[in-house]
């Protein structure tokens, strides 16, 4: 990404997450979202450096509203991602949110061949 898409992305993304956060909470990470998926396909999708392109906004709320929803825009956009389960917050009581837990987990060991290292490096980023 050179400095000029950068900045491109820094103005338009000031502008839209911050006029986004007058309206809702909701809104301005709904915002934030795009915005950081814009990122990730101009850095192509290097961790690192949009995480740097993040840090170098002044703008607090801002840059507080795109580190919220980072994480998992992040694993949504990377080619490994596999399900929306991983990130519902819900009771292992609940038989229907159990089964389909498991049934997700287990595609993904399925997936990593069986094999211990590789379902741990697909699962890390959860």
């Amino acid at each position: 990404m050179t400095p000029e898409e950068q900045q491109s992305w820094t103005d338009k993304t000031l502008t839209a997450v911050g006029g986004a956060s007058v309206l809702s909470h909701a809104s301005a990470r709904e915002v934030a979202r795009h915005a950081l998926k814009s990122l990730f396909s101009l850095t192509g999708n290097d961790h690192e450096a949009s995480l740097q392109a993040v840090k170098s906004i002044d703008d607090f709320s801002v840059r507080r509203r795109l580190m919220e929803v980072f994480r998992r825009s992040y694993i949504e956009t990377s080619p490994s991602f596999t399900s929306e389960i991983f990130f519902h917050t819900g009771s292992f009581s609940n038989a229907d949110f159990a089964d389909a837990f498991d049934s997700h987990l287990l595609h993904l060991w399925r997936h990593a061949g069986q094999d211990r290292t590789r379902f741990d490096a697909l699962i890390q980023n959860y």
